[in-house]
């Protein structure tokens, strides 16, 4: 037997062997893999590679510039601006690539004040101009560089915020390099010419906009592919009439504004939030819709008409409860030539008459999927509790499904189920045992148990119960193939 100053011996020895192996593959990466690895990392800590012997100064060869400011909350206040207006034109300084690929600025509240005798614009506060003057410095730096990939947002402890302003500088406006501009929190002005002949994807977060200041900035995107606005305020029509804009996506704000969009050539089209509401003009052409929207079931049962078209639609929890108000009020649900539908919902007995009013709905439906979303993390617009309202209703989802009239697309066209969820309930188990027994057509379902969290779990006893009705389910299609995992 050895004793332990042999074993901790053996042990330091392994370690040391091992530790020499990793320092040898690493060695032995070529500069164009190390740089690759490094871009991945924040700018600070990318530059602090320079102490490693093997690194160097690959770090001034970097195409993605990431700098973030918020890194710097562990710095005395007085310095928080001060590392970060230092560190910045250092490393620019020092890079000596002629060309980048993505530079991202991140920085938060802590950079701001106002200086005395000075009224906040529209209730914002202002930047320190010294460091405004630095920003726009660094943005010029990366247009020099031909940046393809631009990333600025200002954030207030970690979200969006706007409350505080920073006007981006014309001259962006005007690249011929970028292909895709992110922008969080910058105040717009007007600017005098919008020349961006390259860029193909386009995303606002709460920045406030007017209609003259967005047709401008489109108009001036003659190639532009996707268009993302997301909480941003002041839009009342929006034109997506261009012919390369196929891809929208609106996240309502705060403000209970209608916007009217128009959209002739979109294929994609994705409607969220929690006010205001979206009029849809000319989209016919849609073809893969997203519905998660906080509103009354008249609205939401306009944009599913407007929306009938899409081959692929995808709705949430919140829309579904919404068709069973609708049905009570006697509100038809128009039929849909949809062949791919995708719900993301609890599915409790409260929201089975709203996925066989969508099943209904469908008669083409080739493929349903279903994400089983925990209810408790569900957020309501109303203060109603979930599982009160559940057991008030007088539904009785053992039977519902029985109930009801046939579904055509049952009988004629569904061939594939996928069901993925934290944990399978009773009610999830009444609607698989429902598909499987009046699919005929029915080639494949699958079920995916996963966890949505660490305090999410299937027991075995769930896991059993679920293997058990689906060995001895009733299947109208005897072809059918169920992979459970």
């Amino acid at each position: 037997m050895r004793s332990i100053e042999e074993i901790f011996e053996a042990s330091k020895k392994k370690q040391k062997v091992s530790e020499n192996d990793q320092e040898d593959r690493l060695s032995n990466l070529p500069d164009s893999i190390l740089v690759h690895i490094l871009s991945f990392l924040p700018m600070e800590d990318a530059v602090k590679t320079v102490l490693l012997r093997r690194f160097g100064n690959l770090w001034t060869s970097l195409q993605t510039l990431n700098f973030d400011g918020r890194s710097y909350l562990n710095y005395p206040k007085s310095c928080h601006s001060k590392w970060f207006t230092v560190f910045v034109p250092h490393a620019l300084i020092r890079h000596d690539c002629p060309a980048i690929f993505k530079f991202s600025l991140k920085f938060g509240s802590y950079l701001y004040f106002s200086p005395n005798g000075f009224k906040p614009r529209k209730d914002k506060k202002p930047l320190n101009p010294k460091l405004a003057s630095a920003i726009d410095s660094w943005i010029y730096f990366a247009l020099t560089k031909k940046v393809k990939f631009l990333d600025l947002g200002i954030f207030a402890h970690g979200a969006s915020s706007s409350r505080f302003d920073y006007d981006l500088p014309d001259a962006v406006f005007t690249s011929d390099s970028i292909i895709e501009m992110n922008l969080v929190n910058i105040s717009l002005r007007k600017p005098e010419q919008v020349h961006l002949k390259a860029l193909k994807s386009l995303s606002f977060t709460t920045i406030m906009l007017d209609d003259k200041m967005m047709e401008g900035i489109l108009s001036g995107c003659p190639s532009l592919e996707s268009l993302s606005l997301i909480q941003c305020c002041g839009l009342h029509k929006l034109n997506c009439t261009y012919a390369c804009l196929t891809k929208l996506m609106v996240t309502l704000g705060n403000d209970s504004a209608k916007v009217e969009i128009s959209g002739p050539n979109l294929k994609s089209l994705t409607i969220s939030g929690l006010h205001g509401q979206v009029d849809l003009k000319n989209v016919s052409s849609v073809v893969e819709a997203t519905l998660d929207i906080c509103s009354d079931h008249y609205y939401i049962g306009s944009l599913l008409e407007s929306l009938h078209q899409a081959s692929t639609f995808t709705i949430s929890s919140w829309c579904i409860m919404m068709l069973i108000m609708s049905e009570e009020d006697g509100i038809t649900c128009a039929s849909s030539t949809r062949k791919h539908l995708v719900l993301k919902t609890p599915i409790t007995k409260r929201h089975l008459p709203g996925i066989a009013r969508l099943l209904r709905s469908s008669p083409q439906l080739e493929m349903l999927t279903i994400q089983i979303e925990d209810s408790t993390s569900i957020f309501h617009p109303v203060s109603w509790n979930d599982e009160n309202w559940l057991d008030e209703s007088e539904i009785g989802f053992e039977h519902y499904f029985e109930t009801e009239p046939s579904f055509s697309c049952l009988t004629n066209y569904l061939r594939t189920v996928r069901i993925s969820g934290a944990r399978i309930s009773n009610c999830s188990l009444h609607l698989v045992k429902f598909l499987l027994e009046n699919a005929v057509v029915l080639e494949r379902m699958e079920i995916l148990i996963r966890n949505f969290n660490a305090y999410s779990s299937t027991s075995s006893a769930e896991l059993l119960k679920l293997s058990n009705l689906l060995s001895t389910c009733r299947k109208a299609s005897p072809s059918t193939i169920i992979v459970l995992a």
